[in-house]
């Protein structure tokens, strides 16, 4: 039998949502919200070091949030600050 000219996604791919499809179609067809509009610059905004320096204040910021965390992911609490301080030097 031939093969299709439509393939199933890859297993390993994440399958588009109703909502994501429909958000994706807005924009490129420019009657996306404000909020979608940005939404590929908050992407590419959460890629920079930045982004996760002010990540790790925030759980620094809170001795209890900290240690929850810590604790979830298996870490030292003073390791994350390390983490932080290495990240804001670049």
């Amino acid at each position: 039998m031939a093969a299709s000219a439509t393939s199933s996604p890859s297993k390993t791919e994440p399958r588009p949502t109703p909502s994501s499809t429909r958000a994706c179609i807005r924009r490129r067809s420019g009657s996306a919200t404000a909020s979608e509009q940005r939404l590929p610059s908050r992407q590419a905004e959460a890629t920079k070091p930045a982004f996760f320096v002010g990540l790790l204040d925030f759980l620094l910021a809170n001795e209890a949030d900290l240690i929850d965390f810590a604790g979830a992911a298996g870490l030292d609490p003073a390791k994350i600050g390390r983490a932080r301080d290495a990240l804001a030097q670049g």
